[in-house]
């Protein structure tokens, strides 16, 4: 008889485990210094919503190439659990998955799993990840209030261009969500139009810090940064329906960036 392990029950240095997971989300690993490439990564979640990040070496990547299909479900086995490292940690598990060339893919349905792994956190926790320099990257909820034009930098060695997309959550707190180079030019403002406001943001596996001499928050996008509008999911659409209420009930709010403040003003007037 199979036994599957949970995401939840896995440890350390686990060799003979089974799970049945999806794949949510893939990307390529970086160094920190240069940029150069690690390891394909993706994040898995099991059938209780529980995620776990897997990592496969840039040289085994290519064979598991077709098996690390976003939304595939697949029963894994001969993989190795190891103590999750700080750089780039998308989740606050104790695990990640190491996979090599002996690691075994047999695709299941997958109809029983979450549609999303989210692990949000409030304005005030960022401001503690801040402060605490918290190594786990964060996942971010709340409404557009803004999107910014592209604009050029002045360091184009390192970033060509950015955009700034404004972020409020339902405590009225404001943030921003920065966009370097490709992510900038390929934020689809169009999707945001589609939409009926207001249009919540997600905002996953990003790097908080406080912008030098305004004192705003922004979130900075790693390799494994997504976002999602309006997830369209049943356990989201309650929280999507409080916004909506929300947005209906009060005037929307101006930022004032050079001052720092919120100001309320009529909601004709905001874009």
């Amino acid at each position: 008889m199979v036994v599957i392990t949970p995401i939840a029950e896995l440890e350390p240095d686990d060799t003979s485990k089974i799970i049945e997971v999806k794949v949510y989300r893939k990307w390529i690993a970086t160094k920190k210094e240069e940029g150069a490439p690690v390891a394909l990564c993706c994040i898995l979640i099991d059938a209780q919503g529980n995620g776990v990040q897997a990592n496969i070496s840039t040289t085994d990547s290519a064979i598991f190439d077709k098996y690390i299909q976003i939304n595939k479900a697949y029963r894994i086995s001969k993989f190795i659990c190891e103590k999750i490292e700080d750089w780039q940690r998308t989740l606050p598990t104790k695990v990640t998955l190491t996979i090599g060339k002996c690691a075994d893919f047999q695709p299941i349905p997958a109809d029983p799993f979450p549609h999303h792994c989210f692990h949000f956190v409030s304005y005030h926790e960022i401001r503690n990840r801040i402060k605490d320099k918290t190594p786990i990257l964060t996942d971010y909820i709340g409404y557009v209030h803004n999107i910014g034009n592209i604009q050029q930098t002045n360091n184009p060695n390192s970033h060509n261009c950015f955009r700034l997309i404004d972020i409020i959550d339902l405590e009225n707190n404001y943030l921003q969500l920065i966009l370097w180079n490709d992510r900038a030019t390929s934020f689809d403002v169009n999707e945001y139009k589609s939409h009926t406001k207001p249009v919540l943001i997600v905002v996953s596996s990003c790097w908080p810090d406080i912008f030098t001499g305004t004192g705003i928050v922004q979130l900075k996008p790693t390799p494994a940064t997504y976002y999602y509008f309006n997830p369209n999911t049943p356990e989201y659409q309650e929280l999507v329906n409080k916004y909506r209420e929300l947005f209906s009930q009060r005037p929307m709010l101006l930022v004032d960036k050079k001052r720092r403040k919120i100001h309320l003003k009529n909601k004709n007037a905001i874009g």
